[in-house]
């Protein structure tokens, strides 16, 4: 007999349990011991359900006996469940909910299977607020467990919110600003309620000019905020309030083409209550001569405009303005005769009319520039505009220059300082020459020259016709006429021309005052019609080289090839570049071996008064250095007059006298012209030493006393020199008789008391020295001299000298002249080329003026040289000059 059924509980956390199953109840017929045994056997696991366990018996004799039991294993226990923690969300874009999916952290069941799961809130969508949610777990034994947690939706999503279109209003009329109704905004939310929509500025605001910005807003339920803006243009459309002024009329400023005038509109005003910005098509407040339309145009700051115009006439009343000189004075040298002086006049006269217009009339009687040939002549000028305004003014031209044609015995004088600024000369007329007639005979005039200190007196012979040798004029140092020894040149005949008649006589440089004395004698073999003399000053006569070649060398100087002028102690100095190209220091005269011997001075005859001349090697050109000496004849001499009439050496060079007998010097050393009379000795001795100078060395006339007379007056250099003259040695109140050299070897004894006026005046021969002459390069010089210069020359000289070059030109450059022009049978003429003839001919010199220099029209000039049997003078030295 099986027991009863069991009903067994799973163990906790299992899904069966140990059934301990109780014994089942025994019986054989043959009382044997039984064994029952179970399937399953022992204490069997069993899951929950119903199990059925078999009891089995048999007996020894093998009959087998069965029965069954029902084991029930039930599941008791509760499913495992734990809900899951707080859920917080946010609701889903635009919905009003939030979608949630979740499961419980934990769910099992001690059966092994999932218990089955629900929830009160189906789904996975969630309500804006909280929901409690509770899960029950039910497992396969109908055993149910529950839990719960809250599902929390939140709305943070702003509700949406549109704004109408940006609106542009105009402002109402007059005002600056208009009443705006707003238009409604469109709001949403996706919470779905019902939203109210605000805006600042609230209600209907009133705006004024400009954009405006107005804000838009809305809150949800949740607290969400939402806005938007737009923009409210409010425009000023309105133009401004312009009322011009009414037309104006002016007269033009003083001076000006123009009218100076402010104006202002009569009305400017706009609804925006600014003040308009006010412009003008003519900007400024001047205005041209004529109508001018101005328009005014006023424009807000909404850019609105009005415009309206009128016009503004300037008129011109003003005549022109003149500048007229007061007068205008006019120094000139163009002298006219009769006597008048006259000359080109300019000015300036300044017109300047205030209207900027061309001038109708702008004339003079007279036009700047004119030729005026009488001495005042009234202008005047005249000028009209274009608006017919009429100006005139007038002024004196005055042609003015210096003139003296004063002769009076006593003196005038002439101070050339009168010049300065003035860029003219001063005149000096002989007698009658402005009126073109013949100076009066015995004419006696006297003139005193005065310039600024430290200036030299540059003398233009503009015209010169007097009797050669009668009617002469002296020109001498300082202002004292009376001094005759003072007297520097003497000139008479006629000036010196080219072969064309083209007046071509040296400008003369003295000191800073000079006095001249003019006389005539009281016969004329034909009509002279005197001197015409231009004075004015300069200061430095180097400055007058290289157009006036000599004058530099004059004025102790050397010329250089660029025009330039250094002192003459430069010259073969042994320092190079004093010149620019060193021709200073080339050509230097060559060194003599040795000392030269003793030289003679002898003189010409035995008796009668009478001179010898001394000269350095190579006088007038540049001295060799060498030592040189000449023994004085002492013959017949009672004292000796040494008489300097020309020096030029070198700063270490000597010249002096000595005794013969002694060698004991009897002068200083001489540096300068002089006078000298010795009568300490009639043995003497001119001595020359020196050093390496390079200089034209000098000139001495030696002339002695003869014994057994004392009427010998002294007479130094300026007679025979200054004066072109010839010393008789006797005269009257201290003075010795100074004859003009027309006298000199004329036939006629004039020197009645030592006849010396007709000595030496022929020789059986004569030499005419170096006949063909060739210079080197540019900067070659040559001096050529007449014969026995500086002594007179001979009668009956004929010397011809060619010169060439293997420079361009040939400049002829004359120091010193002494022709007679008593005969046309002494002269010098001067030719281009190598042959000479009258074709050929530039030039042909008598008398005592200087001519300008000559320049050859190739490399090769040609001199010819003649005097006749009668009258003799010093002749010529003219230096030569070869040019590029």
């Amino acid at each position: 007999m099986c027991p009863d059924d069991l009903i067994r509980y799973t163990d906790v956390g299992r899904a069966n349990t140990t059934v301990t199953l109780p014994a089942a109840t025994t019986s054989d017929n043959s009382v044997t011991s039984l064994t029952v045994t179970t399937n399953p056997s022992g204490s069997p696991v069993l899951g929950i359900g119903n199990h059925t366990v078999t009891y089995t018996v048999t007996d020894d004799s093998g009959n087998p006996a069965s029965c069954n039991i029902t084991v029930t294993i039930r599941d008791e226990e509760r499913p495992n469940l734990i809900c899951p923690a707080n859920i917080t969300r946010h609701t889903d874009e635009g919905q009003s909910f939030a979608t949630e999916t979740y499961s419980p952290l934990v769910l099992s069941d001690n059966d092994g299977n999932m218990p089955n799961l629900t929830s009160d809130h189906p789904g996975n969508t969630f309500s804006i607020g909280e929901t409690i949610v509770t899960l029950t777990a039910r497992d396969l034994s109908g055993n149910e467990i529950n839990c719960s947690f809250s599902i929390i939706v939140e709305d943070n999503e702003d509700p949406r919110l549109m704004c109408p279109d940006d609106l542009i209003r105009n402002t109402d009329v007059g005002q600056a600003n208009t009443t705006v109704i707003l238009p409604a905004a469109t709001a949403s939310d996706n919470s779905m309620t019902s939203l109210t929509v605000t805006t600042n500025p609230s209600g209907s605001p009133v705006l004024g000019i400009g954009n405006h910005t107005v804000t838009y807003t809305v809150t949800d339920d949740s607290g969400n905020p939402a806005s938007c803006n737009i923009t409210v243009t409010v425009r000023d459309k309105e133009p401004p309030n312009l009322m011009c002024p009414a037309n104006i009329t002016r007269q033009t400023d003083t001076d000006q083409s123009f009218a100076t005038e402010t104006y202002s509109p009569l009305v400017l005003s706009d609804n925006d209550g600014n003040m308009p910005n006010l412009t003008s098509d003519h900007p400024g407040n001047t205005f041209a001569i004529g109508e001018t339309i101005v328009t005014l145009t006023a424009r807000d700051l909404s850019g609105n405009e009005i415009n309206c115009s009128f016009s503004i006439t300037v008129e011109d009343s003003q005549p022109p303005a003149l500048e007229c000189p007061s007068e205008v004075i006019v120094y000139t040298d163009q002298l006219v005769f009769p006597l008048q002086f006259s000359g080109y006049a300019s000015w300036t006269i300044n017109v300047t009319d205030n209207s900027q217009m061309p001038l109708l009339r702008n004339e003079s009687t007279h036009q700047s520039g004119s030729f005026f040939n009488t001495s005042i002549t009234n202008v005047t000028h005249t000028v009209v505009d274009a608006y017919n305004n009429v100006n005139q003014c007038s002024f004196c031209v005055i042609i003015m220059g210096f003139v003296n044609t004063i002769c009076n015995p006593s003196g005038s004088d002439l101070d050339l300082s009168e010049l300065a600024g003035r860029g003219v000369r001063y005149h000096l007329l002989s007698p009658n020459f402005n009126i073109s007639e013949t100076y009066p005979s015995n004419s006696d005039c006297t003139w005193r020259i005065s310039a600024p200190a430290g200036t030299h007196i540059r003398v233009r012979f503009e015209a010169f016709d007097t009797e050669f040798g009668k009617d002469v004029l002296t020109l001498g140092n300082g202002l004292d006429f009376a001094l005759i020894n003072t007297s520097l040149a003497r000139y008479s005949g006629k000036l010196v021309e080219l072969v064309n008649g083209t007046h071509h006589t040296k400008d003369r440089v003295y000191g800073n005052a000079i006095w001249l004395h003019f006389v005539s004698d009281q016969t004329f073999v034909q009509k002279f019609f005197g001197f015409w003399l231009q004075f004015d000053y300069i200061s430095d006569p180097r400055s007058l080289y290289p157009a006036s070649h000599s004058f530099c060398s004059e004025f102790d100087g050397f010329p250089c090839l660029d025009g330039s002028c250094v002192n003459i102690s430069k010259r073969c100095d042994g320092v190079a570049n004093d010149c620019p190209s060193n021709e200073d220091e080339t050509d230097c005269p060559q060194v003599c071996s040795g000392s030269l011997p003793p030289q003679s001075a002898n003189f010409t005859a035995d008796n009668g008064v009478y001179y010898t001349d001394i000269v350095s090697d190579n006088y007038p050109g540049e001295y060799r250095p060498c030592n040189m000496r000449w023994n004085i004849d002492s013959n017949f001499v009672q004292s000796v007059r040494i008489v300097v009439m020309d020096i030029q050496i070198g700063a270490q060079d000597r010249l002096y006298i000595v005794d013969q007998g002694t060698g004991n010097a009897v002068t200083s050393d001489i540096d300068s012209l002089v006078s000298l009379h010795i009568t300490s000795s009639t043995s003497l001795a001119v001595i020359f030493e020196s050093s390496g100078g390079a200089q034209h060395g000098f000139w001495i006339r030696v002339w002695r006393y003869i014994p057994g007379r004392n009427d010998f007056l002294d007479f130094p250099a300026y007679c025979e020199k200054a004066l072109h003259g010839v010393l008789c040695g006797t005269g009257t109140s201290g003075i010795a008789t100074c004859f003009p050299d027309t006298e000199r070897c004329d036939g006629d004894t004039d020197c009645l008391t030592f006849n010396n006026d007709e000595r030496d005046c022929q020789a059986a021969s004569y030499d005419c020295g170096n006949t063909t002459i060739s210079l080197g390069n540019q900067g070659s010089m040559y001096h050529l001299t007449s014969v026995n210069y500086p002594a007179d020359f001979l009668y009956g000289i004929s010397c011809r000298y060619f010169v060439t070059t293997t420079a361009a030109r040939i400049l002829a450059s004359f120091r010193d002249v002494e022709i007679p022009a008593t005969t046309s049978n002494d002269y010098l003429r001067i030719g281009n080329g190598d042959t000479v003839s009258d074709a050929t001919e530039i030039l042909r010199v008598t008398g005592v003026f200087l001519p300008q220099d000559v320049v050859s029209e190739g490399n090769r000039l040609w001199f010819e040289f003649i005097s006749d049997s009668s009258v003799n003078s010093r002749g010529f030295w003219i230096v030569l000059v070869a040019q590029g």
